[in-house]
């Protein structure tokens, strides 16, 4: 906390105190002007505060303040430096302490909350500097005002400049800390306030168990039979404090383990209820402990879907009866051979069973009392054989049926076994096999074969995609024997359908294309394809692994495309150097700074020679060129490149053409880097206006150039200290990176870590 003080009648700021110190200050609390009036940190310290209108408010401050014998004094606009987020994030989180703590607090208006509630003392002056009183002698006035009862705290009707402020100035009151995200709204912010309130009302064991577990979909076990004996243990050992209780239930498979958790769930939510606790009804039926101990190679790791809280019932069913994390239970067959039969008779809908000998003789060979160690066996060793046999037996069957389900089955073994989908395979190529061609002529055809294959449960549909600009997909596991052309098809069919620049939302096909790519990767470096004429898709599969920032995955393509088309065109072909020119741009994004340089002067120098100097591919790379000596720190020789490239562009493509507009957007930057602020604002407007007259609103929110842009110009506001026209910025910038990349993408992160909250 830095304050203001009056030293030989020059007003100035003192060195930032920390930690114990302990001195006596004034606050000042008023309401905020606009931005342009109100006398900033910098403004102090450069000196222009006394040209500013609120400047007469810090002076009558500091008078006030030494009438009464107080040497510092505090106001919030300038003793906060607002450039660093760090400081103002601590500042507001501690501004109710600063306030609570000093000894005078001198009152403009009452349109502040904690200035009222905190400081012991709060006295209220007029504009001609006049007292009108203090807090306990204005109780009234200030009630009636600001509508704050005299012995609680109630803030829904404050006004602030920003509105989260409204929720960022009751973190003191309330004693609680998160971070500042101007922009988020108001209504994000209180939300966010009130969670961090009851996260500190409850404490670290606030999250009940609410994993969105719900049997509220699930039929009552129709005539469950017996067991009364297990329910009643099951309840007994699961009640308790609220702490949390794990009961495990093993035996045989089938033994009906699962039914009795069922009904148990079902039985129980009921009376738990009523309990005055959130959610109590979401109760968890899981197999956590018995993971960490079970061998089996190919189990499904579920224990990161579970939570980590101390309370809550957790039920486990399993064969083994070695876990040890709770009350065991074993399961074992009905004792009753009434109640054999009374399930027999329920699942089969017969009745009178009771006296058929028959049924009695069925029911005992159905609860055979074999040992565990036999019925594992058994068990083993026939699902071994179902392994085996089964998917054979459907594949056959299958093929019987429609020879293109077949085909297509085989095929799909060279992709992702997730969203196969018709689309994917539309595009032509020569290589396609005349039954492939045959596949994709419609979308009846495709579909029919698929119908097919989820007829015998071999795929099903998937519908987890949330957003989808081609039709849905299917998802499928099986293995036959490797086919190399096959896999020659599924790499080709990914390669063709990569998006290209100009494409419409490009984002969700990639996404949707990558863990395809992931398979093609595997094929591809594992060597399961010849490399013969695949130059053409691993250039494609680079593409789409750089666009989605999987850059050692997209080097391993992108090299592998040069020295195939090194090979077959010859190291001059456009095709090579632009290959080298990725490959260039790659390299820059990993930080290999001198390999992107020998890439870029390679593909310029080639596309010189064979396509011109101002031929826009030329050019293009003379921008990239020009972004490389940024980077490196070569302003001047960036400057050249990117003057050369502008005016190539205009004259090929137009001054509002979005290429010409990129060069100007990166001009700008180039020259905020430089320092030459007033030049680099003009060209990011131009770059602006240019891009909302090519391109539609919404093209603009997903363009990423434009995008960088919108993020450079905040940038400059934020050097300026406009930072309020900044937060607006960063905000949109922001907005779009996540909608065209994701959030967790490294332009997203990298952004939010850097810049915002200002």
């Amino acid at each position: 906390m830095r304050f203001l003080e009056y030293n030989e009648g020059e007003l100035s700021l003192t060195k930032d105190f920390v930690g114990g110190e302990i001195l006596e200050y004034a606050i000042l609390s008023h309401t905020w002007g606009r931005d342009t009036e109100e006398v900033t940190y910098r403004d102090v310290i450069d000196g222009t505060r006394k040209n500013k209108v609120g400047y007469e408010k810090i002076r009558f401050c500091g008078e006030q303040a030494r009438r009464d014998s107080l040497h510092y004094f505090w106001v919030d606009t300038c003793c906060i430096d607002k450039s660093s987020s760090t400081e103002l994030a601590e500042a507001i989180n501690s501004m109710f302490r600063w306030y609570y703590n000093t000894a005078k607090c001198y009152a403009y208006l009452p349109d502040t909350l904690q200035e009222l509630i905190a400081p012991t003392s709060v006295e209220f002056f007029s504009e001609d500097r006049k007292l009108l009183g203090d807090k306990k002698s204005l109780e009234r006035h200030i009630c009636e005002i600001t509508r704050i009862p005299s012995k609680a705290l109630r803030g829904k009707t404050r006004q602030t400049t920003r509105e989260e402020d409204m929720a960022y100035s009751l973190l003191g009151i309330f004693d609680v800390h998160m971070p500042l995200i101007y922009g988020e709204g108001r209504a994000n912010a209180v939300g966010r306030l009130q969670e961090a309130i009851y996260r500190k009302e409850k404490g670290i064991k606030h999250e009940n168990f609410s994993i969105p577990f719900s049997l509220s979909a699930v039929s009552d076990v129709e005539y469950f039979v017996a067991r009364e004996d297990e329910l009643g243990e099951i309840h007994k050992a699961l009640s308790g404090d609220g702490s949390r209780r794990t009961v495990v239930l093993y035996g045989l498979g089938g033994i009906g383990k699962t039914q009795l958790a069922v009904a148990y769930t079902k039985r129980f939510t009921r009376v738990v209820s009523n309990v005055d606790m959130k959610n109590l009804d979401e109760v968890i039926t899981t197999v956590k402990a018995w993971q960490a101990s079970n061998k089996d190679p190919v189990a499904v790791d579920i224990t990161k879907f579970l939570p980590e809280a101390y309370q809550g019932s957790v039920l486990v069913t399993t064969r083994s009866s070695e876990i040890d994390i709770g009350h065991l239970i074993q399961i074992t067959k009905l004792e009753d051979i009434r109640d054999s039969l009374e399930i027999l008779s329920n699942t089969s809908r017969k009745k009178g069973l009771i006296d058929n000998t028959d049924a009695a003789k069925l029911a005992k060979k159905l609860d055979a009392a074999i040992g565990f160690s036999d019925y594992l066996r058994l068990y083993e060793k026939s699902w071994a054989k179902l392994q085996k046999t089964s998917p054979q037996i459907s594949f056959e069957y299958v093929e019987r049926r429609n020879i293109l389900s077949a085909q297509l089955l085989r095929l799909w073994v060279y992709f992702d076994n997730q969203d196969l989908w018709f689309e994917l395979l539309q595009y032509s190529d020569s290589e396609y096999l005349d039954w492939i061609r045959e596949l994709i002529k419609d979308e009846l055809s495709f579909h029919g074969a698929m119908r097919v294959l989820s007829d015998h449960g071999l795929v099903e549909v998937d519908r987890s995609l949330p957003e989808l600009l081609e039709s849905q997909g299917y998802i499928h596991v099986l293995n036959h024997e490797w086919d190399y052309s096959l896999a020659r098809v599924a790499l080709k069919s990914v390669a063709l359908h990569v998006p290209g620049k100009q494409a419409n939302q490009p984002w969700l096909t990639q996404r949707r294309l990558l863990q395809h790519a992931a398979r093609c990767s595997h094929i591809v470096l594992n060597g399961l394809v010849p490399d013969d004429s695949m130059a053409g898709t691993y250039f494609s599969l680079g593409y789409l692994f750089n666009d989605q920032s999987k850059l050692a995955e997209a080097e391993q393509m992108y090299e592998r495309a040069l020295r195939g088309y090194e090979k077959a065109l010859g190291t001059e072909h456009t095709s090579t150097l632009d290959t080298v020119g990725n490959l260039g741009a790659l390299y820059a994004d990993q930080g290999k700074l001198a390999l992107a340089e020998q890439m870029y002067e390679r593909a310029l120098q080639g596309k010189e020679k064979a396509l011109g100097k101002e031929h826009t591919s030329t050019l293009e790379t003379v921008n990239n060129l020009g972004n490389l000596y940024a980077n490196q720190g070569k302003l001047a020789l960036a400057e050249q490149m990117y003057e050369r490239a502008l005016r190539g562009c205009e004259k090929a493509l137009g001054t509002e053409h979005t290429s010409t507009l990129q060069t100007v957007g990166n001009l700008g930057a180039l020259y905020a880097n430089q320092g030459k602020l007033a030049e680099a604002e003009q060209i990011y407007e131009r770059a602006l206006r240019g891009y909302e007259k090519a391109l539609d609103a919404d093209n603009i929110t997903t363009y990423i150039p434009a995008l960088n842009t919108v993020w450079g110009l905040g940038s400059l506001l934020e050097r300026q200290a406009d930072f309020a026209i900044a937060r607006i910025m960063y905000s949109k910038a922001l907005a779009g990176y996540e909608k065209v990349v994701g959030p967790d993408h490294s332009k997203c992160q990298k952004g939010q870590g850097e810049h915002v909250p200002l």
